[in-house]
């Protein structure tokens, strides 16, 4: 702990022309607290968002077997979308509440709050009519079929007609971090992971409900966080009030733009697995998507964090943003890309030193066939985690220092851009092994981008933003 404490102090040396200068260490030692607080309370609210996933996998494997893991992996995509949309909604309005806050500006930063659940909820009615009359063929689109269409049809129907509770969740969840309470945020949010993983159980094995039973068990998970969320509204020191707000298209524009890359995010992964799903089937039949399965939901696992880290950060960079403290902004910034670069090492030797008990978990038949094949993707998959976890800090930084367009561009490579084009050519030149290494490549192509706006947000924060090439840049994002 003391080696640890000393290299992230290392992060508040600030340069100057003179030579090194340090910030005081009760600052230094109040702003790390400060920032371990808050990407601690918000990765394990992630961790127990994933938790939802996670749970209804494993429990179907052990209740119902590789069937009910490929037809869950079928209906995916649309958690991710729904998720997503919350995201989208919850981030982006609370980045810009935050910002306003900061600035004094506390009815505004209501107004914000209350735009922001008015049109997430009016969204999530209209998701609810859509899923429900156009099931079938949005089923079907997701190439569910034959036996594989009754079983994901249980976990679609239940799941979408929650898709408000989701949604809502979402949004507050992410409007308490930045009103000064992550860690009613991250009880809420691992409450109802808990409360998941209890129901999954019970109604998978004494009840027998399958898949119909696994959604349900999901679905109480965000009543239960929103109920304990809601309390925080109760609160005196509260600025989240409703406020009365003359609607202008432009306001949720600016709350869907600061948003959109988060639920970039989550809509890459839909995307991901909807079209690595159709190259397995094509390849390996369902024995391949099964197998996907199993990395699919270890990387929601991952992704969940690398995205608690960043919606840890977001807050703390948005408040100085919004006071002008450059000086607090740096130090978070640098903080963060360490947190970052060590986990995704981090990941990168897991996936190659426990690529076998990972996948043993989700394999409870011991089939070697699926064994061999989930365990030699999971080591090819996870080599992509380094990279990703630069692209995911960009996209958080850009967030919340206002700069929407930087965050997209990467987001968009990175999760809709190249993945279609780099899967087809790569599977089509390599089998499964370039299917695994798909990722890799994706995010080593966005990487490039990402490393150079980190550097460029670097010396602009650091004074020597005057540079030639930082001046170009600084025109385009």
């Amino acid at each position: 702990m003391p080696a640890c404490q000393s290299t992230l102090f290392l992060c508040f040396a600030k340069r100057h022309k003179n030579g090194v200068l340090f910030v005081r260490r009760k600052e230094s030692d109040d702003m790390l607290k400060n920032f371990v607080r808050y990407v601690s309370f918000a990765t394990l609210s992630m961790v127990g968002y994933s938790l939802f996933v996670l749970a209804d996998t494993f429990f179907i494997a052990q209740g119902i077997g590789g069937q009910g893991i490929a037809a869950l992996n079928l209906v995916l995509p649309v958690v991710h979308v729904i998720s997503g949309l919350g995201w989208m909604f919850g981030v982006g309005g609370a980045t810009l509440f935050s910002i306003q806050k900061s600035r004094g500006q506390v009815r505004t930063a209501q107004e914000i709050f209350s735009l922001t659940a008015l049109a997430a909820g009016l969204l999530s009615l209209l998701i609810v009519a859509i899923c429900f009359f156009f099931r079938g063929p949005l089923l079907q689109a997701l190439g569910a079929s034959g036996e594989l269409y009754h079983w994901a049809r249980d976990y679609f129907a239940v799941y979408t007609l929650f898709t408000p509770a989701f949604i809502l969740n979402f949004v507050m969840v992410s409007f308490l971090r930045n009103d000064g309470a992550p860690r009613l945020a991250s009880i809420a949010f691992l409450a109802g992971g808990l409360a998941n993983i209890v129901l999954d159980y019970i109604f998978i094995f004494p009840l027998q409900w399958g898949l119909a039973g696994a959604a349900l068990a999901t679905c109480f998970s965000p009543i239960l966080s929103l109920v304990l969320a809601a309390n925080h509204l109760r609160r005196g020191d509260s600025q989240l009030k409703f406020r009365s707000f003359h609607f202008q298209w432009r306001d949720l524009a600016s709350v869907v733009a600061n948003g959109l890359s988060s639920f970039m995010n989550e809509f890459s992964s839909a995307v991901v697995m909807f079209a690595f799903n159709q190259v397995l089937l094509s390849l390996a039949g369902d024995l391949g998507v099964t197998a996907y399965a199993i990395i699919a939901n270890l990387n929601i696992i991952i992704i969940a964090i690398l995205t608690g880290i960043g919606q840890g950060f977001q807050p703390l960079v948005s408040q100085f943003y919004g006071a002008r403290d450059d000086r607090s902004v740096q130090a978070v910034f640098r903080m963060a890309l360490v947190t970052y670069l060590v986990f995704g090492a981090f990941c990168l030797l897991l996936g190659q030193v426990g690529a076998h008990p990972l996948v043993a978990i989700f394999n409870s038949q011991a089939d070697p066939a699926l064994t061999a094949m989930a365990t030699s993707g999971l080591r090819l998959y996870f080599l992509s985690y380094p990279l990703t976890a630069i692209n995911f800090f960009v996209i958080y930084y850009a967030v919340a220092v206002n700069a929407p367009r930087s965050s997209m561009l990467v987001s968009l490579l990175r999760g809709l851009i190249l993945i279609i084009p780099y899967l087809l050519v790569m599977s089509r030149l390599w089998d499964l092994t370039g299917v695994w290494l798909t990722m890799t490549a994706v995010e080593a192509s966005t990487a490039i981008l990402s490393i150079t706006l980190i550097i460029y947000y670097y010396y602009k924060l650091t004074g020597q933003q005057n540079i030639k090439i930082f001046r170009r840049l600084r025109r385009r994002v």
